[in-house]
């Protein structure tokens, strides 16, 4: 007969998905025996009695397929924390299996001030900047995702995350699960346990749209390993999120065509909502001159005096490399909204143009 410990989390969580109780909090403390948890009951605190069940499971077990949760809502937000908001997110998670050890191997994870913190493989969709966290489980039956079309359909299943920020995540999409990729490359992150629905919210409005081709600008060019962080930038809407925590840094390294004519050059965002109406800032840095930024791309302040006020045009000069006077010229231009109902706040439009300068 198997021990409860035998049984993932996940399946364990089912069991109480469609149970009712007369208080919220009791939702969590009905369980506590089937996880052999102890913790003060605390009524009043409605939802986040269940937070701290999974929070008290974490420091006790590596079982990821407590991730493995679905949200249920009809229209659930397009972002929340890592930890499901009641038991009956996991009403679909009843016929999770573990993966055997070979397909997944994951490091311990825990509860920090800024999440839950792992090291695990993460890979990233390039064509939405979406990451696939797996979970170490797949859930069959009728209710199971279908495979994602890049994978094999062997491996666990996993969820998706957002990046908003340089190790900073938050799910994505709660209400699906998917097949998840194998990958060798481990990679150290932190998840917010929880978002409320506002930082749901602002995550969609804190972004910079691209009204330009999507990979090329003029006669540079943008690949996929030239956005810092990667994960920030939606390739298939040209949309940069500065994520729901009020401050943001991140840049884009464009190459030209003819590496060996001209420069390249660096666009550079930065997010600071204390700045009130207008939280973002940009700037454009030839490489010569990056060389001297890059060190210092984590520290906010090293850019004060190089990002310009929204709302003007800047342009950056970049000389040929074996005749300075012909040279391609940069413009970057703020688009100002058509409407007031055009422009989410704290969104901005920008447009991007080479000429030969």
């Amino acid at each position: 007969m198997r021990s409860l410990e035998d049984i993932p989390i996940a399946v364990r969580m089912s069991w109480a998905s469609t149970r009712e109780t007369s208080r919220e909090e009791d939702e969590a403390y009905c369980l506590l025996g089937i996880f052999d948890v102890n913790m003060p009951m605390l009524y009043g605190e409605g939802q986040k009695a269940f937070v701290r069940l999974q929070e008290e499971i974490i420091k006790r077990s590596a079982d990821m397929s407590i991730f493995a949760w679905m949200a249920l809502e009809d229209n659930p937000p397009p972002y929340t924390g890592l930890l499901a908001r009641s038991p009956a997110d996991f009403r679909h998670s009843g016929v999770a299996t573990i993966c055997d050890p070979g397909h997944f191997d994951p490091a311990p994870f825990s509860i920090n001030n800024r999440g839950v913190s792992l090291q695990t493989i993460l890979y990233r969709k390039t064509a939405t900047g979406l990451h696939i966290m797996p979970v170490n489980c797949k859930i069959e039956g009728e209710k199971a995702p279908k495979y994602d079309p890049h994978s094999s359909g062997h491996g666990p299943h996993g969820i998706y995350l957002r990046q908003v920020g340089r190790h900073d995540f938050v799910r994505a999409f709660p209400s699906r699960i998917v097949n998840a990729i194998s990958n060798d490359t481990t990679t150290r992150f932190q998840v917010a346990t929880q978002l409320s629905t506002e930082q749901a919210i602002f995550i969609d409005q804190h972004v910079t749209l691209i009204r330009s081709p999507r990979d090329f600008i003029g006669d540079f060019y943008l690949s996929s390993k030239a956005v810092y962080p990667a994960g920030c930038y939606d390739p298939s809407q040209r949309i940069i999120y500065a994520g729901h925590t009020g401050t943001f840094l991140g840049y884009f390294h464009f190459e030209p065509k003819w590496k060996k004519e001209f420069d390249t050059f660096y666009f550079i965002f930065r997010f600071d909502r204390s700045r009130g109406k207008e939280p973002w800032r940009y700037a454009l840095l030839s490489e010569r001159h990056w060389a001297h930024k890059q060190p210092y791309r984590a520290h906010y302040a090293s850019y004060s005096k190089n990002f310009f006020a929204p709302g003007k045009e800047m342009s950056l000069r970049l000389p040929s490399v074996d005749d300075e006077s012909k040279a391609k010229k940069v413009v970057l231009t703020i688009v100002p909204p058509e409407s007031k109902e055009d422009r989410a706040p704290w969104s901005r439009t920008i447009e991007f143009a080479v000429v030969d300068g």
